[in-house]
């Protein structure tokens, strides 16, 4: 029942989102090209505002070639209109000095977000490997952070095993996954992440809000049988440091309360893996590791996401605490990034 509560809040806020987005942004071009709102008008703006909506729901109930293509079209699209959107705002303001023509200025509109859509499509297929130190931490260990794939709707078992491949290939010590490995938008195919299971080094797990979606236990299951070990509010020792796995949550203060609990080692260091960026402001955790923000993936999101997260993407430093947060392995929704990259982070802990 709460997945379903979950699911359907989702859809109605992301609807509310996308047709308010639309009715501004399409009602500027129309003005701006002398185009008639007429019932057509309406309509078009309420397809497309559902349109990722019912890709989406198409996928999960009858995932084939046809529905993966609808639902990369509706995702592109619902891209193309946040640059759109994004456009139309900031032409709002040379206009209230510059006497440009209505034509003119939706004519500059197009062409940008063209320009940039195709940008940032080329953008989104590469994963660029980041090296990261994090000084004074007290062990020598190298370790690979991923997170934030979303497999199962555009990106399969190809781009798992590439990450894979590429993540041996650094040699680490440990891997560390913060969350959202699984899309949720289509219907979960176990062997697309069939390739985790050659990962070579430990690998650790824990939950984001995407696994909540498709389902803690199923996903948990899942990462086991490919030899993943998930913590969910739980520590483990391994190599000389203490790693904790927080499951998903956002209240700092919640987070504070159980680390308080776990009574955690004064003479090991110690990393927390929680999915969104948190800053429990606990002295005895070295380093939190996270994910979620995408670092705002499509600009100028990234606005958005500061409004809500002190921290979005970077090494950062609290107290004794050092904070990264990955802007992701690879992509939510349209296959689109615009300053933002996909990164596998290879962190140096010394």
């Amino acid at each position: 029942m709460d997945r379903v509560i979950d699911r359907l809040f989702f859809i109605s806020i992301l609807f509310i989102i996308l047709f308010s987005m639309h009715f501004y942004s399409f009602g500027r071009l129309a003005s701006l090209f002398n185009i008639k709102k007429n019932a057509w008008f309406y309509v078009l703006l309420i397809t497309l505002s559902l349109s990722l909506i019912i890709a989406t729901i198409l996928c999960r109930a009858y995932f084939n070639p046809v529905t993966k293509i609808l639902y990369i079209i509706a995702a592109c699209w619902f891209g193309i209109q946040f640059i759109l959107f994004s456009a139309v705002l900031v032409y709002e303001i040379p206009r209230l000095f510059l006497p440009i023509k209505g034509v003119i200025g939706g004519t500059i509109i197009v062409a940008y977000v063209g320009i940039m859509t195709v940008a940032s499509l080329i953008n989104a297929q590469f994963v660029r490997v980041k090296e990261v130190e994090i000084p004074s931490f007290g062990k020598e260990l190298n370790a690979v952070l991923l997170s934030d794939l979303h497999i199962g709707t555009i990106w399969g078992r190809s781009l798992v095993q590439d990450i894979v491949d590429r993540t041996n290939a650094l040699k680490p010590d440990v891997v560390f996954i913060t969350g959202d490995i699984v899309s949720g938008g289509a219907a979960l195919n176990e062997d697309d992440y069939a390739p985790l299971s050659d990962l070579e080094a430990k690998t650790f797990f824990v939950n984001g809000n995407h696994e909540r979606y498709e389902g803690v236990e199923i996903m948990d299951q899942l990462m086991g049988k490919n030899g993943i070990e998930v913590l969910n509010d739980k520590k483990v020792d391994f190599e000389g440091i203490e790693i904790i796995g927080i499951d998903y949550i956002e209240d700092g203060d919640r987070v504070a309360s159980i680390l308080d609990e776990m009574e955690l080692s004064e003479d090991k260091p110690t990393v927390l893996l929680a999915h969104a960026p948190i800053d429990p402001e606990n002295e005895n955790v070295e380093l939190i590791l996270s994910g979620h923000t995408h670092a705002g993936q499509i600009f100028p999101f990234h606005l958005v996401v500061r409004s809500r997260y002190k921290f979005i993407k970077g090494l950062y430093t609290s107290g004794n605490t050092k904070i990264y947060v990955t802007p992701g392995t690879s992509t939510w929704g349209p296959p689109m990034r615009i300053g933002s990259r996909n990164e596998i982070t290879l962190l140096k802990l010394r």
